[in-house]
């Protein structure tokens, strides 16, 4: 059976908040309305997953309007990196090169800063193959600072900005995407509602969720 995973909240889980989730070949998976929030009080050099995407050939996945919060910090020195979004090329030995996977409306905000030496090392996403993936209307945020600060990483070249990010993935992916602040209430978290965005951050309309994780009616713009 196709599995649907709808309105999980995740606060302050281990290393990644998503591991025992099945992904069922030549069935569509639906991933929506997920709120996580992982390593606010993880110190260490460690590397972290908001969602690890185990593609096997023949799955289809729809990621939509799920909010990706990574905290916390890294050590000087560190040289693990994080992100909010990670599609490998191979899960457990198996290549990863059919089935489509579509990630739209989704916030991901990396906010782990590292104490000194390395600003290279959290990422909003990384993306090992784009073959079969559709990956737009996303809003992508990281706040480490310094010269070496990355937004997304595409194999093993990590990309500054958002516009250099859209170039590099060449198969229209993200051409609608943002690069803002979403202005959470708390973005260290605590509860559902420290997510809430100030931010206006308009998405694609034609995923048929007309509802966010606390069961309000989306806005139509």
């Amino acid at each position: 059976f196709p599995v649907t995973i709808v309105g999980i909240f995740v606060d302050n889980a281990g290393i990644s908040a998503t591991n025992n989730i099945p992904s069922n070949p030549n069935f569509t998976n639906n991933i929506n309305n997920n709120v996580i929030s992982i390593g606010q009080t993880v110190a260490g050099d460690l590397e972290i997953y908001g969602i690890y995407d185990g593609n096997l050939n023949g799955n289809t996945g729809n990621f939509n309007f799920n909010t990706i919060v990574l905290g916390g910090s890294s050590p000087a020195g560190a040289v693990a990196k994080t992100y909010c979004v990670y599609r490998p090329s191979t899960t457990n030995g198996i290549t990863n090169y059919s089935g489509t996977k579509t990630f739209q409306n989704n916030i991901f905000y990396n906010n782990r800063s590292v104490a000194s030496g390395n600003n290279t090392l959290h990422h909003s996403a990384q993306v090992q193959f784009t073959s079969g993936l559709t990956m737009n209307y996303n809003d992508h945020w990281t706040t480490s600072t310094g010269s070496g600060n990355f937004l997304a990483q595409l194999v093993n070249t990590s990309y500054q900005g958002l516009s250099a990010w859209q170039t590099a993935l060449s198969s229209g992916s993200e051409q609608n995407s943002l690069n803002l602040d979403p202005q959470f209430v708390n973005s260290s978290g605590g509860t559902l509602q420290s997510f809430t965005k100030s931010t206006v951050l308009n998405g694609f309309s034609g995923t048929s969720i007309t509802t966010d994780a606390l069961d309000s009616l989306r806005n139509t713009i």
